[in-house]
């Protein structure tokens, strides 16, 4: 069985680390309410939702979503990220294309 993941609800990882989709990426309320300041975008073209705000710092780590993908290239860059999202006492969200890009909100 496929698990759906457009459905997913966004998972804890570690108490300040989340794995979600682009619909978590996209909902300003939940980030703030999960105390969320930090977004790892997977993709090579979905919006930095709310960098205008302010609220929220970004990366993108311009990955294709495909087996051959390598990911290791961006291991070092995102600990970075995370590590300075640690120390701010903010959470981080990994996201990648999966949600409404795919029309189901």
């Amino acid at each position: 069985m496929t698990p759906d993941v457009e459905n997913a609800v966004i998972s804890p990882i570690l108490p300040f680390l989340f794995l979600g989709n682009e619909r978590d990426a996209q909902d300003l309320d939940l980030l703030l309410r999960l105390n969320i300041g930090f977004v790892v975008n997977v993709t090579t073209h979905l919006p930095l939702y709310h960098l205008d705000t302010g609220l929220v710092h970004y990366k993108r780590l311009p990955a294709t979503d495909n087996s051959k993908q390598n990911l290791r290239q961006y291991f070092e860059e995102v600990f970075e990220f995370i590590e300075e999202a640690h120390q701010y006492g903010r959470g981080v969200l990994v996201h990648c294309q999966a949600g409404v890009s795919r029309g189901l909100l």
